[in-house]
């Protein structure tokens, strides 16, 4: 048997800021396995997981330069914001499998779970801007992907396009009137933009 001795390690990142010159500006003095990541409203924090033998959601605080553990479980990812940036939402997997869970982020009250989507991985990702719905994304392994539009107010979710074909990392616009996508419908993956919330007309903006 060979093999090398070492701890067992995630990767270390950066959290960069990139100007449409080009020039970038690095956040973080220390690099972590920083993963996924999102900007809050305001613009002065991060939500970011962080990942570990237990992964987390954490808070980073760009001035600051700090993070703050914001979730304490065996695996809590993606995380998002609420529109009014006074909550963040995020996925968690249990014993009982996946759900999409939100608390508020000054730590005033407890998780509460949005959607419970059982075996199936979800993603949140953006809030209509009148803060009534979440977008998330599911994957199915081996069958679709698909973008969902979570009603915040009755919690109840449906699917946002039609079932085929693939549709995932889907953007509301700064306005609320419009989405950003990525589908496979032209037979590869393209990125789309169409009418928000009642998917009217749509244009692909992306070449190749």
């Amino acid at each position: 048997l060979v093999y090398l001795a070492g701890g067992v390690t995630f990767g270390e990142h950066e959290l960069v800021f990139v100007d449409r010159s080009g020039a970038t500006r690095v956040l973080t003095a220390k690099a972590r396995p920083y993963q996924d990541l999102m900007l809050s409203p305001d613009g002065r924090l991060i939500a970011t997981t962080i990942a570990g033998p237990e992964t987390d959601s954490w808070i980073h605080d760009i001035a600051r330069d700090t993070d703050t553990r914001f979730t304490s479980g065996s695996e809590r990812r993606w995380p998002a914001w609420s529109a009014d940036g006074k909550r963040v939402v995020y996925g968690g997997f249990d014993k009982d499998g996946w759900s999409i869970f939100w608390k508020p982020l000054d730590g005033s009250g407890a998780q509460e779970e949005l959607v419970d989507l059982d075996e199936t991985p979800g993603a949140p990702g953006f809030a209509s801007r009148d803060g009534s719905a979440l977008l998330y994304a599911i994957w199915d392994y081996g069958a679709s992907h698909d973008v969902m539009l979570l009603s915040l107010t009755k919690h109840f979710p449906r699917p946002l396009f039609a079932k085929t074909p693939d549709e995932d990392w889907a953007q509301i616009s700064p306005d609320g009137r419009w989405i950003a996508y990525n589908t496979d419908e032209s037979g590869r993956q393209e990125v789309y933009v169409a009418t928000f919330p009642d998917i009217g007309s749509k244009v692909k903006v992306s070449t190749e």
